[in-house]
């Protein structure tokens, strides 16, 4: 009798990043050792950059740049193809741009990843979307004054929320954090960002791509019956014209702008063709936010005896990083009176202030 042979179709799974995160060559190891100390200090970001000495890998902490490991150059390459492999990027291009997303959930941590070519080889920073914080407005660090604002702004059936800051200074926890206060069983909420950072359960959103811009996005989602609409950032006459249609048509519309203050908000957006009448009769908050390193309360040094004004210790202690604990946030905002004039009500300069009496800011950086 012929033997015969029974054809068996092997399929291998595509290995999950959290599988790879977990294999032990030495620059997996590495790498996941650099991504576990980020999230243990409270990073924001990774930085691997390759340079003459071969590579610096450099994390931010408190919005400063901090040293953390160096590769010799005979691994450079090495490391920043297993970097290439584990985060997210395409191993089979080389000298362009690419951008990506990964997620560990084990961690509850996912990273936004990009890549830039550079004279020494490719550099990759990754943005730590820690799964973790909070998204509870009143646990940010606002005073009860900031808090009652963003109360205040939810509250509104209608009208345009807009906020402006630097990258890095808290806008979209911040947003995020005002959209979780809204019930959204009651309401239905839409976003439509670039990129979506972190999924919020109960809440559509949606994400820019080459094939849907913002307010392309935008004309659908008026067209869903929506309640509250967050638009990730102003970036264009149409988009700007768009939010204020659908804040002046019965719907709370929260985004973003760049912009350095509360009043250039307005500027902005003036320049972009929102008229006069539109600013005064729909635009509800225009609030500018910074984040300012916040003294460790175990070891600041006061200033002047029985008074709350403090400063830094830079030699720190084991609460701190050289006399530094986190960061808190810093407010300007402008509102609309009543009778139609919009004024600044809150300057960044005296949030500093009020927060270095209350012994949180460095008394001698901000009243030098």
């Amino acid at each position: 009798m012929e033997n015969t042979k029974s054809n068996v179709l092997s399929i291998t799974l595509k290995r999950s990043p959290q599988d790879l995160l977990k294999d032990t060559g030495p620059f997996t190891s590495l790498l996941r050792e650099v991504v576990e100390t980020a999230q243990l200090e409270g990073a924001s970001d990774i930085h691997i950059e390759p340079c003459e000495q071969g590579l610096e890998i450099r994390i931010r902490i408190n919005g400063e740049l901090q040293f953390l490991r160096e590769v010799k150059p005979e691994y450079r390459e090495s490391l920043l193809l297993e970097a290439k492999r584990l985060f997210g990027l395409s191993i089979g291009v080389s000298g362009k741009p690419q951008d990506g997303r990964v997620s560990f959930p084990e961690l509850k941590l996912d990273l936004r990843v990009s890549l830039l070519p550079t004279f020494y080889g490719e550099k990759i920073v990754m943005r730590l979307l820690d799964l973790n914080n909070t998204l509870d407005l009143s646990k940010l660090g606002y005073t009860e004054e900031e808090l009652e604002i963003f109360k205040e702004a939810i509250r509104f059936e209608d009208g345009l929320v807009v906020i402006s800051g630097p990258t890095g200074s808290g806008k979209t926890r911040t947003l995020y954090s005002l959209l979780r206060s809204i019930d959204s069983n009651k309401y239905n909420i839409v976003t439509v960002e670039d990129p979506i950072e972190y999924r919020l359960r109960g809440i559509n959103q949606v994400q820019v791509t080459t094939k849907l811009g913002f307010s392309d996005a935008l004309k659908t989602i008026l067209r869903q019956d929506p309640d509250v609409i967050l638009v990730g950032e102003i970036r264009d006459e149409e988009t700007a014209k768009l939010c204020f249609q659908a804040a002046a048509t019965g719907h709370l519309v929260f985004s973003t702008v760049h912009a350095n203050g509360a009043m250039e908000v307005i500027e902005r957006l003036r320049n972009l063709a929102i008229s006069e009448l539109d600013l005064k009769s729909s635009l509800r908050l225009s609030l500018a936010q910074r984040l300012e390193q916040s003294l460790c309360k175990y070891c600041s040094v006061p200033i002047v005896q029985d008074e709350p004004l403090k400063s830094r210790n830079l030699e720190g202690c084991k609460h701190c990083r050289k006399g530094v604990s986190g960061r808190v946030p810093v407010l300007e905002w402008a509102k609309i009176d009543e009778d139609g004039s919009l004024q600044l009500k809150r300057t960044l300069d005296d949030s500093k202030v009020r927060r270095a009496k209350n012994g949180e800011l460095d008394a001698n950086e901000v009243f030098s």
